[in-house]
């Protein structure tokens, strides 16, 4: 099967196993943004794997749903962005940035899947983890919205407030002020 393909090269790292993976796929008109029975995509697994040279692999293929959500991978909920931002991967936030269709903005209302952060964003994320370079990074985008609430009303600067992270408060305090009419 093509698909578990796209994964076992994944897990060995394998630049060219996969590109001859997606070949496969893309002659059998399958869809690479399948996931496997634990909910995560070959993008989502390449992230987490922290795999930079097969996720712009990935990210190059026409098909790919940069956005997708999800509802259960090795690293829990979130997308592709979330699960970069979640294990510290920068060149890959990087990278996930710079394809044209992210949504940087993107959030689960999932309260059954982490009700303490469904609703959050990829901002939220990086602000409770005191991600410096990464709240640089998505703060440096104009279509971030820093006072995007969750489900709890929480927005990032929240998330920052209750880490005690003052310099984190202090770039989304600016980047609201900025953003400002």
């Amino acid at each position: 099967m093509p698909q578990s393909e796209l994964f076992d090269a994944i897990s060995v790292g394998s630049k060219s196993w996969l590109k001859a993976a997606i070949w496969r796929l893309d002659q059998k008109g399958e869809d690479i943004n399948e996931s496997d029975d634990w909910g995560t995509t070959p993008l989502a697994f390449a992230v987490f794997k922290g795999r930079e040279s097969l996720v712009n692999l990935l990210l190059a293929h026409p098909d790919i749903d940069v956005n997708d959500y999800h509802e259960y991978s090795q690293d829990g909920c979130g997308t592709a962005l979330e699960i970069a931002i979640n294990h510290g991967h920068k060149s890959i936030v990087k990278r996930l940035l710079a394809h044209p269709d992210i949504d940087v903005n993107k959030t689960s209302d999932d309260i059954e899947a982490n009700p303490y952060t469904a609703g959050s964003a990829a901002l939220h994320l990086a602000a409770g983890k005191g991600d410096k370079p990464i709240v640089e990074l998505l703060l440096s985008r104009e279509d971030i919205d820093v006072n995007k609430s969750d489900v709890l009303g929480r927005t990032p600067l929240s998330y920052a407030i209750e880490r005690g992270n003052k310099s984190i408060e202090d770039m989304i305090r600016n980047a609201a002020t900025d953003n400002q009419p």
